[in-house]
């Protein structure tokens, strides 16, 4: 296969990383944790919760992708790529979907990271 491929791969192993984490998030809201409720109600609540379950699904997803990309790609390039592109992902759909906030710090660290994941990515056609 072509590297072209295992960059899309890497791509879609960022998208359901992110994806996943952004489900349970989403999934959460229903979930009564320390709130009063039974271990037992609170694992069935859980088990029970489509986006929950949907995001286990990305996350596993992920994890397939993820081994694939690392049979090309040096996991000093292709893992600090994913975890930051994961994050900065996850950052913006925290502000626009949970009404999350983005502090002044929050931002320049992520100016700092994309900087970061775009000279690690530099090296990624030398690979």
């Amino acid at each position: 296969m072509s590297n072209v491929v295992y960059i899309v791969l890497l791509f879609v192993c960022i998208l359901t990383n992110a994806g996943g984490g952004i489900l349970m998030k989403m999934g959460s809201k229903n979930v009564a944790f320390g709130q009063g409720e039974s271990i037992v109600k609170t694992g069935l609540t859980m088990i029970t919760n489509w986006q929950l379950i949907v995001g286990i699904v990305f996350y596993g997803l992920s994890f397939i992708f993820s081994t694939l990309v690392y049979t090309k790609i040096s996991l000093n390039i292709a893992y600090p790529i994913a975890v930051g592109s994961s994050f900065l992902l996850i950052s913006i759909a925290s502000v626009l979907f949970f009404s999350e906030k983005f502090t002044p710090i929050q931002i320049f660290g992520s100016i700092l990271l994309i900087t970061g994941i775009i000279m690690i990515a530099s090296n990624l056609k030398r690979a």
